[in-house]
């Protein structure tokens, strides 16, 4: 090996930063999914009568096949697989919209495609039931099933989203996602 000359490294550039590239499948499942109001209308009750809380949520929750990868079979917006862009994380200090001085975190997902085969589950009601002694929410009441399948998202690879400090005490999340096309086959709404 030969030692590179000053002149030689001066020409030699290179990035920090996380690339991923992606090539996930799974199904997907949940008994319960739920959110719980412990007291029911509780003080904004101006309607009158006694009232406790309850869960709405979904169950029996199925997504089959689910693919995450990088797309590679498409010409949206004059993308082809030639221009393969992973999904990336970098940290950055001085963008202008928010402030010389401030870092942040950009993460743009890549020219990423997002398909599944289907979606499906119950949309349904139950009581509140204490579910700190481990106790899962029982929603019996249920107001239909939707259905989704099969769905194709093509990300376009200028999205991103900014994650920055507001004001010392919070997260401002910036979200610019562009989808270059959503196909879906299917979107059903219906009873048992």
């Amino acid at each position: 090996m030969t030692p590179l000359t000053d002149s030689e490294l001066s020409d030699v550039n290179g990035q920090a930063g996380v690339s991923i590239m992606p090539n996930i499948a799974m199904n997907i499942h949940f008994d319960v999914l739920a959110w719980g109001d412990s007291d029911g209308l509780g003080s904004n009750n101006i309607w009158g009568g006694q009232t406790s809380g309850g869960y709405v949520g979904l169950t029996n929750f199925n997504i089959t096949n689910l693919q995450i990868k990088l797309r590679d079979d498409d010409n949206y917006n004059g993308y082809n697989s030639l221009m393969m862009k992973p999904i990336t994380i970098d940290v950055a200090t001085g963008y202008i919209p928010y402030g010389a001085d401030t870092t942040f975190v950009r993460i743009g997902p890549g020219a990423l495609k997002i398909s599944m085969d289907q979606m499906q589950f119950d949309v349904a009601l139950g009581p509140h039931v204490d579910t700190t002694t481990g106790n899962t929410p029982v929603l019996k009441q249920v107001l239909g099933v939707a259905t989704l399948g099969p769905m194709d998202v093509y990300v376009n690879p200028q999205s991103y989203v900014d994650v920055y400090s507001h004001a010392s005490h919070g997260v401002t999340f910036n979200v610019n996602m562009i989808l270059d096309s959503i196909n879906i086959a299917y979107v059903s709404w219906g009873g048992h």
